[in-house]
């Protein structure tokens, strides 16, 4: 077990949210059109793969950024849709960014994870130093969490 699973969830920690957000919202277009969630590696989905680390690291604080909440029903995650142009003027179409300002909208007082849907394992250590450097210094642990 590495030193940050010991360690109270953020949460708790901090008071304030600290959620991790899956982004799935592409098109897939490089994959064929095939939702890379359901992707099958070493006999797992990746959506699989990534809820086993991110569970363990946030619990219930996992939300889903999707238009398609009905690929993952089985998951029992919360979904959000993308913002849209005329809930947000100027939110880019049809962009990765547009995710990523979804999730802090709906987190405006907390801290986000966010990892796109394509990505199996995210990386519980560099999450847990995020947390300590966020814990010990009360700053934006996503600014610089690798450097001390």
């Amino acid at each position: 077990m590495s030193e940050h699973e010991s360690e109270p969830r953020p949460p708790q920690e901090f008071g304030k949210p600290f959620r991790a957000y899956i982004l799935s919202g592409g098109e897939a277009k490089r994959a064929g059109g095939v939702n890379k969630s359901f992707i099958k590696i070493e006999g797992r989905t990746i959506i699989e793969h990534q809820l086993g680390r991110l569970t363990s690291i946030f619990g219930s604080e996992i939300v889903l950024v999707t238009d398609r909440s009905e690929d993952y029903a089985a998951y029992e995650l919360r979904t959000i849709r993308d913002v849209t142009e005329s809930e947000v003027p100027g939110a880019l179409v049809r962009s990765a960014l547009r995710g990523i300002l979804t999730a802090l909208l709906d987190n405006p007082d907390g801290w986000s994870f966010i990892i796109a849907n394509d990505m199996p394992w995210p990386d519980a250590e560099l999450v847990g130093r995020m947390w300590r450097r966020a814990r010990g210094g009360g700053q934006d642990p996503g600014l610089a969490p690798g450097l001390d």
